[in-house]
């Protein structure tokens, strides 16, 4: 471990008994909870009864709702449950409003937001300060104790300024482990289409939402949260596709804060689900990669090979022979076609693995199963260069596969803004 690890080595030293310790006190009354995407878990039989310690695989540690991670998964979920209704039962006591208490998410939570003492260092202390010792000849020394006193320090130094923990619709959202073999983008908007039939946001659409959200990488990734909680739901609810979106989110599950979009929010529609979360999560690779960050960092190895010098070459001719605005709009098709099609668990079908299939096919079967039925190609926009067109995909480079997409897609993006500098 490098140097500047220590801290973090530190903390983990003096913290895992503490996990160990409430893992043992709770995990008998883990059975089942809710959650963002999942709707409805329950804690798998091989792990109700599971020794943690310092020897446990990693994964135990990382909060999931599949695998090992979903016994700290749980684990917080309840605790958090549970500090929250304590908070609830403390407010009536003292004739206080419970949904006046500061609203804090899992990812800003720190100790001083929640019920958390020592018994040493925190409640020995209040005792002995309430505690008065008394000596009287034969009868020896009388302790009584200010039982008000430290009723009232307990509130003041226990109690007071404590927060609730951030609740969507009666879900506690958990930042979790997603592997790369639980992605699933496939069977949650399949799933979503036999319910709700989905269609594509307008160019001109999507362009005033990207411009609205002004390139805020915690803008976006709220949006995406919210909007995933959304999906989740409404696959399981159904509804009519012309319903406002934002009205659900609001109304129907009490969200607060909905996608930082004016537009999304006025136009927007259950239709439009799919659309809206492949334009947010493409505008946060885009955000990641301008910043030097690897926006494929979940994918695994056999899913992002980089390609040769040749292949190289021929996409930057490629990119030669296409303007700016037909490159955006190829861009966005690669990156809808990586993310539904391309990097998904394997089906164990007979057919070829999509990352071993050409760019070419894999493009043209992701615009033929375009959700926008309407609208062929080189019929959806009145511009050749807000489209592809047949003879734009039999130009690209034939070595490409599927495997290549991230790294293409790097390079294509690359190149689109060396030469919006230049214009």
């Amino acid at each position: 471990m490098a140097k500047g690890d220590e801290g973090f080595k530190k903390d983990v030293n003096e913290l895992m008994p503490d996990l160990v310790a409430a893992w043992e006190c709770v995990k008998e009354s883990l059975h089942g909870c809710r959650t963002v995407h999942d709707d409805l878990i329950h804690m798998p039989a091989a792990y109700k009864n599971m020794r943690i310690d310092e020897n446990s695989h990693l994964a135990v540690l990382l909060p999931s709702t599949q695998g090992p991670g979903i016994c700290s998964y749980m684990m917080l979920e309840f605790l958090f449950r549970k500090h929250n209704k304590f908070m609830e039962s403390y407010c009536e006591k003292i004739s206080s409003r419970y949904e006046r208490l500061p609203e804090v998410s899992m990812r800003k939570l720190h100790s001083n937001h929640l019920v958390s003492y020592h018994p040493d260092r925190d409640l020995l202390p209040l005792v002995l300060a309430n505690c008065n010792y008394s000596f009287e000849l034969g009868k020896g020394t009388t302790i009584e104790y200010d039982f008000e006193g430290f009723e009232y320090q307990l509130k003041e130094v226990i109690l007071q300024a404590k927060s609730r923990v951030e609740q969507k619709s009666h879900v506690i959202p958990i930042d979790q482990m997603i592997y790369r073999a639980d992605s699933g983008n496939v069977a949650v908007f399949k799933t979503l289409q036999d319910r709700i039939p989905q269609e594509p946001l307008s160019r001109a659409v999507k362009l005033q939402i990207v411009s609205e959200l002004k390139s805020s990488l915690p803008d976006v990734c709220d949006s995406i949260n919210n909007l995933d909680i959304t999906t989740s739901f409404l696959k399981s609810l159904g509804g009519e596709p012309d319903k406002p979106l934002q009205i659900f989110m609001t109304a129907v599950l009490k969200m607060k804060q909905t996608i930082t979009s004016q537009k999304v929010r006025q136009v927007c529609e259950f239709r439009h689900v799919q659309s809206l979360w492949l334009l947010l999560t493409f505008q946060k690779s885009v955000i990641l990669a301008e910043h030097h960050q690897d926006p494929f960092s979940n994918l695994d190895s056999e899913h992002k090979v980089d390609l040769c010098e040749e292949e190289r070459t021929n996409v930057l001719e490629f990119c030669q022979r296409k303007s700016p605005d037909k490159l955006e709009f190829l861009l966005q098709e690669m990156f809808d076609c990586l993310l539904l099609w391309v990097a998904v668990p394997a089906d164990n079908s007979d057919g070829p693995s999509p990352k071993s299939m050409s760019l070419k096919d894999l493009l043209q079967g992701h615009l033929d199963r375009s959700l926008n039925s309407d609208e062929g190609l080189g019929t959806r926009s009145s511009s050749t260069d807000q489209t592809l067109t047949e003879e734009d995909i039999d130009s690209l480079p034939p070595g490409i596969k599927g495997m290549h997409i991230p790294n293409t897609w790097l390079l294509l993006l690359q190149e689109i803004s060396r030469r919006r500098k230049e214009m």
